[in-house]
């Protein structure tokens, strides 16, 4: 904007210049005109000397005349004086000038259109990535929910198992319960069988006195008493509770293998997830200990997850080791210490999925000179893949900017000065 003011500027000044050339041109013009008019009068009033002959008021009309030339012409010589000290020079600077800034915009308009390139780019670039990120989520989100739908079906499940396998455990005990009372039955009529086999082949007894048979009844009576009660539906009942157990527990075998897949379903699930956080988290690392190192050369550091078995049920801990064979958790270093530790895991993260523009308000306030210094320098390098506005009052942060945007209050009004390096 400054650029296209001082242009116009120019331009007018130049119009201006150039309409003051235009008018003394026009004066020179008319000067030399004058001075051939004259010439032309001076020769008439030769010509009328001639003819009249040593006419004293022709003389002195033509020293009139001449003086009168000799003025003109000192006029037009300071005019072009005027001309080729004052107004060509200028002209000739305003062109320069001119022509300095058609170059300059020249040159913006190259970078400008490398910039649009460089933007189509990298807006092609990060739709691609936004766009694999939403995938990324969108699965992750899938098998979360996926997870947790199936956690949910094995609960009830094992809900579901559980009460089937308490009722086949009471089907199991009645099962056994009619199972002895079969066989103490069947032994009972084996027994019968037994005793009534000496008597197959016996003839029925005629003549035996009533009191005899009554005497017999009720011995046998007796005997049938130490029997008990039969229960005569108990072989009924058996055969419906077996059919029951055998349904019960081809349900609990479907059951179990239900189980198992939802169970190795599960465990698959958590791999991938588990593989998925640990091929991140090895690059993360290994950006991590690099970045340190181009920080600062005293110490070296590096990230430790809590649990080495399963990272999801820990977290995750930064290492430093500035002095000596000892690495410290961050919570014990010096203020510099933890912002260098704190930038390098921010520039891993950056450096293994960049984003596309970073603010970072005077992150540098705790560090000296030299490891100011050191973050510019990597702040400029990555400056090339993504956009960095850091807000600081280091110069040596401030002096490796590209552009720079100050910010004054005068009478309670904020003015923002820019400028380009």
């Amino acid at each position: 904007t400054t650029g296209a003011v001082d242009l116009n500027k120019l331009n007018n000044e130049k119009k201006e210049l150039s309409s003051k050339l235009t008018n003394l041109n026009r004066e020179l013009e008319n000067a030399q005109s004058d001075v051939r008019s004259l010439a032309k009068e001076l020769q008439l009033l030769k010509e009328r000397r001639q003819k009249e002959g040593g006419m004293s008021s022709l003389d002195s009309k033509r020293t009139s005349i001449r003086e009168r030339i000799v003025s003109l012409e000192s006029d037009i010589r300071n005019l072009k004086n005027q001309t080729d000290t004052m107004l060509v020079p200028e002209y000739e600077k305003i062109g320069k000038i001119l022509k300095d800034h058609d170059k300059e915009i020249s040159e913006f308009t190259g970078e400008m259109k490398l910039i649009e390139v460089y933007l189509k780019e990298n807006k092609v670039k990060l739709r691609d990535k936004e766009n694999k990120e939403r995938k990324f989520y969108s699965e992750f989100k899938d098998l979360f929910n996926k997870r947790n739908k199936l956690q949910s079906q094995l609960s009830q499940r094992e809900t579901m198992l559980a009460r089937e396998e308490e009722r086949v455990n009471s089907l199991n005990s009645r099962f056994n319960t009619f199972s002895i009372e079969k066989a103490r039955l069947t032994a009972e009529m084996e027994g019968l069988k037994k005793e009534f086999e000496p008597f197959v082949n016996v003839t029925l007894r005629k003549g035996i006195s009533s009191d005899d048979l009554r005497s017999e009844i009720k011995g046998s009576g007796r005997e049938l008493e130490k029997f008990g009660n039969v229960n005569l539906k108990a072989l009924e009942a058996y055969e419906s509770l077996e059919k029951e157990y055998k349904s019960l527990e081809e349900k609990a075998d479907k059951l179990k293998t239900e189980k198992e897949d939802v169970v190795f379903m599960m465990h698959e699930i958590e791999g991938k997830k588990k593989s998925l956080f640990m091929k991140n988290y090895e690059s993360i690392e290994k950006n991590f200990r690099t970045t340190f190192n181009k920080l600062t050369t005293k110490g070296q550091a590096h990230l430790e997850l809590e649990d080495q078995e399963d990272p999801f049920n820990g977290g995750l801990d930064i290492k430093v080791k500035i002095v000596g064979n000892k690495y410290l958790d961050i919570k014990g270093l010096s203020g510099g210490e933890k912002t260098m530790a704190a930038l390098a895991f921010i520039f891993a993260i950056q450096e293994h999925k960049p984003a596309s523009f970073y603010l970072m308000d005077e992150v540098d306030a705790a560090l000296d000179k030299t490891n100011s210094s050191k973050l510019s320098k990597l702040i400029e390098q990555y400056s090339k893949k993504a956009q960095y506005i850091v807000i600081s009052h280091n110069d040596a942060i401030i002096s490796e900017a590209n552009q720079i945007y100050g910010v004054s209050m005068k009478e309670g009004i904020s003015k923002v000065v820019s400028l380009k390096i």
